[in-house]
């Protein structure tokens, strides 16, 4: 079963007009093997700061000496700054694959409400929201819960939201894209997978598909050396027993061993 991710919006924002997220090089790769979904005020958070940035920009523009003196009417440019949203937003799907989820159990003023959040607008602060994003976060989380059942991923920075989560037994609270490779490859040092390495070696032995290991040798968590996602987004187990080593393919998401090579 695919894993599902949650992003906040302090793990890809980018204010700037280069691309839509931040981080979107971290997270290619996750895309691949999971199925990512970002909330719809994260989405309209990045759109906003994004605006933001482009109205700061374009107010130092017209302010500049040189505009002035080439007789520069900067006006007209204010209407550049939401096509360019909209053509950065468009884009996105091409930086990494996601799924925009929404807070179906709307009521009223929400959406109104939601919108000075992430402006910032009174009765909001203009430093602080409160903490109405993350709730609204959590809230979409939450109705996501209780449609799938499923253990989910969320990466954040903000300590409030990981409080919210805290002992959550469906919800794994991560900082880093690489921590959720650590999180899953932990699996592989774990009881039911050393068992099942330990069968498929002896079955491979038994055939002749492995020669010259010792068949009474009990492989350990202390005998895998490394693991990682190899090209073909499948495990690649580095392992060492005594003399020999061997790599191990592995089915990211069945968990079963493809191959084993002797090197």
């Amino acid at each position: 079963m695919t894993d599902a991710v949650f992003l906040d919006t302090n793990i890809i924002r980018n204010a700037d007009a280069n691309s839509f997220f931040g981080n979107a090089s971290k997270f290619q790769q996750i895309s691949r093997l999971v199925q990512i979904y970002i909330p719809k005020i994260v989405i309209e958070e990045i759109k906003w700061q994004k605006w933001e940035k482009l109205r700061i920009s374009l107010d130092s523009f017209k302010d500049n000496y040189f505009c002035s003196l080439i007789g520069c009417d900067a006006e007209h440019l204010s209407g550049h700054i939401p096509e360019k949203i909209a053509e950065l937003y468009d884009n996105a799907q091409s930086e990494f694959a996601f799924t925009e989820i929404s807070l179906r159990q709307e009521l009223g003023h929400i959406d109104h409400l939601k919108d000075l959040a992430v402006q910032k607008l009174a009765p909001f602060e203009t430093k602080s929201d409160k903490g109405f994003k993350d709730a609204y976060i959590y809230l979409t989380i939450k109705q996501f819960l209780a449609e799938n059942a499923s253990h989910i991923f969320l990466f954040t920075n903000d300590g409030k939201l990981k409080e919210a989560f805290h002992g959550h037994e469906l919800v794994t609270v991560l900082t880093e894209p690489d921590q959720y490779f650590d999180n899953r490859s932990s699996y592989f040092k774990e009881g039911y997978f050393l068992e099942t390495l330990n069968t498929d070696f002896n079955e491979r032995i038994a055939s002749g598909d492995i020669k010259g290991f010792d068949a009474d040798a009990t492989l350990a968590a202390e005998n895998i050396e490394d693991v990682r996602i190899n090209e073909d987004d499948e495990w690649e187990l580095a392992l060492k027993v005594e003399k020999s080593k061997f790599s191990v393919i592995v089915d990211f998401y069945s968990k079963e061993i493809i191959d084993v090579e002797k090197l």
